[in-house]
């Protein structure tokens, strides 16, 4: 994230974070660098954008010297994007995307898929169905950015229980895409985003909950999706509420943690998230309204530890 590079920069040169990101949101400035950076489009000016540069700073390994400006070093980064902005500008002006729309989708599918090609293309091929036909892109990650998710500290489970947040960002609650990128994507992305895998894709499930190994399985129906990743052993299993009612009949589930589970759910929670999974095969999101985290081991339910957590104030409301 902006909010991130400009940290590090702060860390090594004698420029702040805040200075930074002021440059990085002044409007006018930015448009005095638009025919040396053509990627620079008034279409990055959305209503709802939160940091304007955000999405066009290239990632890469920079050497910048101590006593520097803010200008200095966003032109540095600027350059770097220019560079891998040519490579592919006449691919972008023969797409149907703007360059703000290309670079926006990057953002997302790298933040889901990371840096593999593969991956990549199908994730990105995903999304471009998914508007095709009308639908949300419903991806969490923009939940993330939503919510000002901090990648150092927050719990990544924020982002999966928080669908009804309130914010531009949030693909859960708006059509299209954000009203712009939610980070700043590599060439891999944008490459991808260019030049989608064909696909007949609307539904697509990584593996980055604890112990898993990033690998995506993709579906064309919601359904397909659950039986596949039940039959693939996936680490990551939807539910509906047989999940409570037959976790609560196994003989490993003692009379206080039915009660605290009964309690968890009765309680209709909306800034929730659970924590206490390691690395055996975890996991567990159930679509029951209230978001219950369980354990399976060998195919069999067995509750674990649960905290609700305010994610609003950030701080364990209660232990179970």
């Amino acid at each position: 994230w902006a909010k991130d590079a400009a940290k590090k920069f702060s860390e090594v040169t004698n420029v702040s974070s805040e200075d930074l990101l002021a440059l990085w949101n002044n409007k006018d400035w930015i448009v005095s660098q638009k025919e040396k950076y053509p990627f620079l489009t008034d279409d990055m000016f959305k209503s709802g954008v939160r940091i304007y540069l955000e999405g066009y700073l290239a990632p890469d390994t920079y050497y910048v010297n101590k006593e520097t400006t803010a200008e200095e070093i966003t032109t540095t980064l600027l350059d770097q994007s220019l560079t891998i902005f040519n490579k592919y500008k006449d691919q972008i002006a023969s797409s149907n995307h703007s360059i703000a729309d290309i670079y926006t989708m990057a953002s997302i599918i790298q933040y889901e898929a990371g840096t593999n090609p593969e991956d990549l293309a199908k994730v990105v091929s995903v999304f471009y169905n998914r508007l095709a036909q009308g639908m949300k892109l419903q991806s969490s990650v923009t939940v993330c950015y939503a919510i000002d998710f901090d990648k150092l500290e927050d719990n990544w489970q924020a982002c999966e229980v928080n669908p009804d947040f309130d914010s531009p960002y949030n693909t859960y609650k708006y059509d299209g895409l954000t009203p712009g990128p939610i980070e700043n994507a590599g060439e891999a992305a944008i490459k991808a985003a260019i030049s989608p895998a064909d696909t007949d894709y609307l539904y697509f499930m990584a593996e980055v909950c604890p112990g898993g190994d990033g690998t995506v399985h993709y579906a064309k129906t919601l359904d397909e999706l659950e039986e596949k990743v039940k039959s693939e052993n996936s680490l990551w299993y939807i539910f509906d509420e047989v999940l409570a009612k037959e976790s609560q009949k196994r003989d490993n589930v003692n009379s206080s943690k039915k009660e605290s589970t009964e309690k968890f759910s009765q309680n209709n929670l909306k800034n929730v998230i659970t924590v206490g999974s390691n690395n055996f095969n975890t996991l567990i999101k159930s679509n029951i309204g209230d978001e219950i985290i369980a354990q399976i081991v060998n195919n069999s339910y067995k509750f674990i530890k649960l905290q609700i957590v305010d994610i609003q104030n950030r701080k364990i409301v209660e232990n179970f």
